[in-house]
């Protein structure tokens, strides 16, 4: 884009004197004056589909030139020994004394940027003091774009389908002028995000904080949801850039049955030591005669056919209390109440490694639970009251598990 504003004015007397004939002469005089004003105005249409709260980011490069013949006897029109198109006199203004429409003044770089909304029709007209000047104004759009960080593919304005537990890695770029880096990155990503989830056979820790400032940024999904919008923003020179990718979270469909398949009782009727008493709910043989049946059948799994997993865990909430009689003056007591991961126990007496109760990797499986406690000599009282949380995790290749 270019404008120009100038006022050109040519003056020009002449006379003369022409003999006809004998005797006659003709006298002429001639007065010519020519002038010529010029102003344009320059705008900016941002295109694209106006979005309430988005704007587009621009850098207008700015430049204008002062017209030095400009004297009420110089010819900037027809002089005879000057080229005026090609040979006249120009000086440089300064940035700062050239204003663009309503958005100030440009940096000593000569860029100016400016954020608007898309849609609009905006003046970009270069202004300076001079009544003598030509100058112009270049604009294009810096847009931030989102790429996928494994496949190098852009999801700028693009929607994609991801599944819960899966790492979701993104970076973003925007191309500027070398004296006006991008600062301030700044992603928003909707639902609940995690950054890692480790599990031992004592805890589970859930980190839900990750880095969300710097060009990239890595997280899983462990809730699922359509249409949700990442965004990433950067700052140049005090004018935000957006750039923005959909996605589709999916999580596969998979009912979670509990059924209760036996009674609690007090009896010697219990897979452990023969002859003793147990205070248990269920047996354990079978799926028939079990405490607790845990079943899960997937109906939909949203389309995903790569390798996976399902998972079930178990969280125990216990109030434990039990007297002793060792024959002695002294009795002893011993409770314990706590909340924790529902292992089981080695033969050795130490935790299990894996606190998962069961894995499956088909669409449908199941797991029994009969807890049952020893009933000793020693016992003159015994009290046990559980009761458990208990999840289904489906967990996608090479991702991290997220409870159903």
């Amino acid at each position: 884009m270019a404008s120009t504003r100038c006022d050109e004015k040519f003056i020009s007397d002449s006379q003369s004197d022409t003999e006809v004939g004998s005797g006659y002469h003709n006298h002429v005089e001639t007065h010519l004056e020519f002038s010529r004003h010029t102003q344009f105005k320059l705008s900016l249409f941002t295109g694209g589909k106006s979005v309430p709260g988005v704007s587009k980011l621009f850098a207008l490069g700015v430049g204008a030139q002062e017209e030095m013949s400009k004297g009420p006897t110089d010819d900037q029109i027809n002089d005879p020994t000057i080229n005026w198109s090609i040979y006249r006199a120009l000086r440089a203004i300064a940035p700062e004394d050239i204003t663009v429409g309503g958005f100030g003044s440009p940096g000593s770089d000569h860029y100016l940027f400016a954020a608007l909304a898309a849609d609009q029709t905006v003046d970009i007209t270069p202004k300076a003091p001079p009544d003598y000047y030509e100058g112009g104004v270049s604009a294009a759009e810096l847009k931030l774009r989102i790429f996928d960080a494994v496949t190098g593919a852009e999801l700028t304005d693009k929607t994609t389908t991801v599944f819960v537990g899966e790492q979701v890695s993104l970076y973003c770029l925007i191309v500027t002028p070398a004296s006006a880096p991008p600062t301030a990155y700044q992603w928003t990503i909707p639902g609940f995000t995690i950054s890692n989830y480790v599990a031992t056979a004592y805890s589970g820790t859930v980190y839900s904080n990750f880095p969300t400032s710097l060009t990239n940024v890595v997280f899983y999904w462990a809730d699922g949801a359509t249409n949700r919008a990442v965004t990433c923003a950067a700052t140049v020179r005090g004018q935000k850039a957006v750039g923005q990718a959909k996605f589709n979270v999916q999580r596969p469909d998979a009912p979670w049955i509990l059924t209760p398949k036996d009674h609690v009782a007090v009896d010697t009727d219990y897979p452990g030591s023969p002859g003793y008493y147990y205070l248990h709910a269920g047996k354990g043989n079978s799926t028939n005669d079990a405490g607790m049946l845990y079943e899960y059948h997937t109906t939909d799994l949203k389309g995903y056919n790569r390798v996976f997993q399902f998972q079930f865990v178990q969280i125990a909430t216990i109030d434990w209390k039990i007297n002793y009689d060792l024959g002695t003056s002294t009795n002893y007591s011993m409770y314990q109440q706590m909340r924790g991961l529902d292992n089981g126990i080695r033969p050795d007496g130490s935790p299990n490694s894996d606190y998962f109760a069961a894995r499956w990797f088909f669409q449908s499986g199941y797991t029994i639970d009969s807890p049952g406690d020893k009933l000793l000599d020693s016992y003159v009282f015994d009290w046990r009251r559980d009761s458990f949380e208990c999840y289904l995790l489906f967990q996608p290749q090479g991702g991290n598990s997220c409870p159903d």
